[in-house]
């Protein structure tokens, strides 16, 4: 004995998680910031990097996009805030 149960469509779910850190100047190294970790039940599918709202700073650079952090580079004139985000999604039905 079985049954079968038909799938019903759902629509994808997905949300972003951020972690931001300062960008000091000219540190003479890179600053590194991890994607953060996604919440109970979804997964990572993607990642970027951006600098922060309003930092009114130029010289901030993304130096890689890797596959778990962000790294960037500032030769400006103040320290400046760098985002890493993730994308994080959930597989419909579940």
């Amino acid at each position: 004995m079985g049954y079968f149960v038909e799938s019903t469509a759902t629509a994808l779910d997905c949300n972003t998680a951020t972690a931001s850190g300062a960008i000091n100047i000219g540190t003479g190294s890179d600053t590194t910031i991890g994607y953060p970790a996604c919440g109970a039940g979804y997964t990572r599918t993607g990642g970027y990097c951006n600098g922060g709202a309003s930092t009114g700073t130029s010289g901030v650079y993304v130096v890689e996009t890797g596959s778990v952090a962000c790294v960037f580079r500032n030769l400006g004139g103040a320290t400046a805030t760098g985002n890493a985000i993730s994308q994080c999604c959930r597989v419909p039905g579940r």
